[in-house]
């Protein structure tokens, strides 16, 4: 309960106003959680003793979240306990200098490099640097102008006035620029009748604001360099005394400083802060600019509003010439355009009709459909949140520098759960991190993704997505919505790409590149989707998470009925009662052709991965019952019953699930259900493994011997060589593909052929990727043969090597110590090498014995004593595991060579070798 407490609290003092915290106090949270208030205000009590909470002691005593107010006052409260409100409001007082920024929304983002230029120029020694503020019109220029002065009297470095003078006024009369700025004396003009003050005087010590500053004359500008040279002035009429001023100059413009400005006047201008346009700045600050100026409102017309979610989304991807005071007006508009028609009701509700007539004619409702116009989102719940989203960088980040570095055509079972580790952590900081609650409380709605999921399901006869996937996505979509700097991640685009590449040629990853398009496009105009190269590499990864346990069958099942929705929703409640995903469903219309179902069911079963041995179709009646007459030639047993019910489905649905014989399962269902069955047996085409080398035939043929020899027992399934280039150009059109059924093509390169599994020389000798070449081989070896193979092809490739190297050890006799050797090695360093560096490692060690038994010496290294007393394990380990062979040859390894194979190993560490728990590793300042 402490943590559901103190979530409730945190969520309810991030969006806190001290006008009403009615439901701060013990009585309102009891209720709000349905619990006991005694035991409510206990716990309340305790987290205050922890320092999580703050208390007032007042009637009724208050609870607050400490670290939430702390980050939204900008502030550290210096204790938990207050003995009235007052006094926590006067602690929390806005009195710091980040708090002065924090009002202005970008400042932690978009507007930083802006406001960190700007506080430099304040804290300039001396008087400060001049500062010209440069932007289009309403982007913030004169607020952030106030904000500079604010600042720069809170640390005391001006004491004076905030003087502001609009330039564009006087573009056509300088002389009462002059007069204005610089104050004139007695008699310098008609009517001049006293001496007269100008604003540079009332801004001694403080600011002068020169706003619209291109529209100075030219000898306008001349005066002001003036002034900035030496911070002394003429009054108008006054050429021989000088007067004082020390005014930090702050100037605003919309154009190119270059076109407008004199150049000596550009000169004594360092600082040039160029502020962005609305549009050219990230979502979520416009976001939270839209809440804000809600917010203002609210509080304005002294009534709760609620906007429509398609006035929310107009409001955010709509551009605005204006920038900011553009947006201002046009809410200001809209509010009072919706306060006419909403005079009874306590809450404003905002349409799309209350927009301005000008503005309806200019915006774009694409992605949004009508409906969403009804959809309403109170203004508290916006999105409110900027802080940086570290998780999404570090997620981004670990899985795109993993997917570079182990660029290969499938992953091995220890890589593939890296990858889906790294997503369950972001999905555990999707649903945990209480910050973010606020972004998935009608922000964008789950009603759409699950539109969307579904649309998906029924086209590509995918699984059933459960409520909680359906709510993983939601999350994982609301989160990625306004996201839009991939910079901040730290990575190329190209290293984005050869990612996204990577992902969608992994074999084992599968899914097909048109749904992940198709979604995409449903969802990334509503969800305003800017990076669609992350976004489509994390949706597949997110999709392959959750398809993890989805594709493990090898058979499958799917209804067809006739009339709406009756066959999507049999395997709905089937999958949900299985609780896994086995059947797909095709609807068809009560009066549908049935040669329509016909294609309908072959694409369906075109479809269907490699892994698919059997399919049921469970039909209801009518033409359907025939619909195996029309189907020929596919590589799996089709099944076909009719009369389908939902407890048959269920039936069906727990043999599949059991891997119970196709067969078996058909007679059974029959005997139990009033129907009756088919079954299409499957085109037996032989078994075949092709093999590839790019450099010609004859490496192709060498890797046929290597198999052969490799396989642990006699295997039904042909090793065939063929030439690479006719597969990279012709593909599935040669004759081959008609006649053999092909396993997977081995070899040096990737022919790239859609659909058959490629896997390299080093894949295949992995034991990691024993599971996969298993689902590859099935029928022909179990998973024990594949581990027997591999290690086989392994042995065998090194021994083929090895004849190229040694020259009076015998390579087939020396393999079998050197393969035990390696073994023993891992085990006792509690490490794993990957096949690339055993094969290297056979060769290290079979010539290091040679070359010890020929006497030939490595060159010697020094601080062997003290290698031994730092590596004392590694090197007690390696010594033992080296007797064996020592006793054979008579000889001893000399502990240079001990050194060798260290580096040796231990500098591919990164690549080559998976460190395993309490590894010798772990504890070798060597590695360092």
């Amino acid at each position: 309960m402490e943590k559901q407490l103190t979530s409730y609290i945190q969520f309810k003092t991030q969006q806190i106003d001290f006008k009403d915290i009615s439901f701060f106090s013990s009585n309102a949270i009891a209720l709000e959680m349905e619990k006991n208030r005694v035991q409510i205000s206990k716990e309340l009590n305790h987290l205050v003793r922890e320092g999580t909470l703050v208390k007032t002691n007042t009637r009724p005593v208050y609870f607050f979240h400490r670290q939430a107010l702390e980050e939204q006052f900008h502030t550290r409260l210096t204790k938990t306990i207050f003995n009235s409100l007052e006094e926590l409001l006067q602690e929390l007082k806005p009195n710091t200098i980040d708090h002065i920024f924090s009002r202005l929304i970008g400042y932690n983002g978009s507007l930083n490099p802006c406001i960190n230029q700007c506080i430099a120029a304040i804290n300039y020694p001396g008087n400060g640097l001049p500062i010209l503020l440069q932007g289009a019109s309403g982007t913030g220029k004169s607020y952030i102008a106030q904000l500079i002065y604010q600042y720069a009297n809170c640390t005391e470095k001006i004491k004076g006035k905030f003087m502001t003078i609009n330039c564009a006024e006087y573009s056509n009369n300088p002389e009462l620029f002059l007069t204005n700025v610089f104050g004139y004396k007695k008699g310098a003009y008609t009517g001049a009748d006293k001496d007269q003050n100008g604003i540079l005087y009332y801004a001694n010590d403080g600011v002068l604001f020169l706003d619209e500053v291109h529209g100075l004359l030219p000898e306008c500008q001349e005066k002001i360099f003036q002034f900035m040279d030496s911070g002394m002035y003429h009054r108008v009429g006054d050429n021989e005394n000088w007067y004082h001023s020390h005014a930090q100059i702050i100037m605003a413009t919309t154009e190119n400083p270059n076109d407008v400005l004199l150049k000596t006047l550009l000169r004594r201008i360092p600082l040039i802060v160029q502020i962005p346009n609305l549009n050219e700045r990230p979502l979520q600050e416009r976001k939270e600019l839209i809440r804000y100026l809600f917010s203002e409102e609210e509080q304005c017309i002294q009534r709760k509003i609620e906007i429509s979610r398609m006035v929310y989304h107009i409001l955010q991807s709509s551009f605005f010439q204006g920038n900011i005071g553009k947006i201002k007006n046009i809410i200001k508009t809209t509010v009072a355009n919706a306060l006419l028609k909403s005079t009874m009701t306590e809450t404003v509700h905002i349409h799309i009709r209350d927009f301005p007539p000008d503005l309806l004619k200019t915006v774009s409702t694409k992605g949004i459909n009508l409906l969403d116009d009804k959809k309403m989102l109170k203004i508290e719940t916006l999105l409110v949140s900027h802080h940086i989203e570290q998780h999404f960088y570090r997620f981004n980040r670990d899985i795109i520098n993993y997917l570079n570095k182990n660029n290969k055509s499938f992953f091995n079972e220890s890589e593939e759960q890296f990858i889906y580790d790294k997503v369950k952590i972001y999905i555990d900081y999707l649903f945990y991190d209480s910050k973010k609650n606020t972004i998935y409380d009608n922000s964008m709605g789950l009603e759409f993704i699950e539109q969307a999921l579904n649309m998906i399901e029924k086209k590509y006869f995918i699984k059933h997505f459960s409520n909680n996937e359906m709510e993983i996505v939601y999350r994982f979509i609301s989160n990625f919505s306004g996201l839009e700097n991939i910079d901040s991640i730290g990575l190329t685009t190209s290293e984005i790409h050869s990612a996204i590449q990577i992902v969608k040629s992994v074999q084992n990853f599968q899914l097909d590149k048109n749904m992940i398009t198709d979604f995409i496009d449903l969802i990334k105009d509503t969800f305003l989707i800017s990076n669609i190269e992350i976004f489509e590499l994390d949706l597949m990864i997110l999709f392959m998470y959750l398809f993890k346990d989805y594709d493990n069958l090898s058979a499958t099942g799917l209804i067809i009925a006739h009339g709406y929705s009756i066959a999507s929703e049999m395997a709905k409640v089937s999958n949900q009662l299985l609780q896994r995903h086995i059947f797909d469903a095709i609807d068809m219309p009560i009066h549908s052709d049935f040669e329509d179902i016909v294609e309908e069911l072959k694409r369906y079963l075109d479809s269907l991965p490699q892994r698919i041995n059997d399919v049921i179709v469970l039909v209801d009646m009518g033409s359907l019952e025939i619909v195996h007459e029309n189907l020929k030639n596919y590589s799996f047993n089709i099944g076909i019953i009719n009369n389908v019910t939902t407890r048959m489905s269920l039936e069906v649905g727990n043999k599949l699930i059991q891997n119970e014989d196709i067969k078996r399962i058909l007679e059974q269902t029959c005997t139990q259900n009033v129907s009756h069955f088919t079954l299409i047996r499957k085109q037996n085409k032989p078994d075949l493994i092709l093999t590839v080398c790019e450099t010609g035939i004859g490496m192709a043929n060498m890797i046929v011997s290597l198999v052969k020899k490799s396989f642990p027992k006699d295997v039904n399934i042909l090793v065939v060589p063929y030439d690479y280039h006719s597969l990279l150009y012709e593909g599935k059109k040669l004759p081959i593909f008609e006649n053999y059924h092909v396993c997977f093509i081995l070899g040096t390169q990737n022919p790239q052929i859609d659909d058959i599994p490629f896997l390299s020389i080093y894949d295949i000798m992995d034991g990691r990727n024993k599971r996969y070449i298993e689902q590859l081989m099935r029928g022909h070896l179990n998973i024990i043969q594949i581990e027997e193979f591999c290690r086989e092809i392994l042995k065998n490739f090194s021994i083929e090597n090895l004849k190229n190297y040694l020259n009076i050890i015998s390579p087939k006799k020396i393999i079998r110590y050197i393969e035990k050797i390696t073994d023993n090695i891992q085990k006792m360093l509690k490490i794993e090498f990957d096949p690339n560096l055993l094969c290297c490692l056979y060769i290290h060690i079979s010539c290091m014995i040679e070359r010890v038994l020929l006497h030939e010496e490595i060159d010697s290294f020094e601080g062997i004593d003290q290698f031994i007393q730092e590596h004392k394990d590694f090197y007690i380990k390696i010594k033992e595991t080296f007797k064996e062979i020592e006793q054979m040859y008579s000889l001893s390894i000399p502990d240079q060579e001990i050194i060798y194979l260290y580096e040796y190993i231990y500098s591919q560490k990164y690549d080559s070798v998976t460190e395993k728990e309490n590894s010798v590793i772990n504890n070798d300042d060597f590695l360092d």
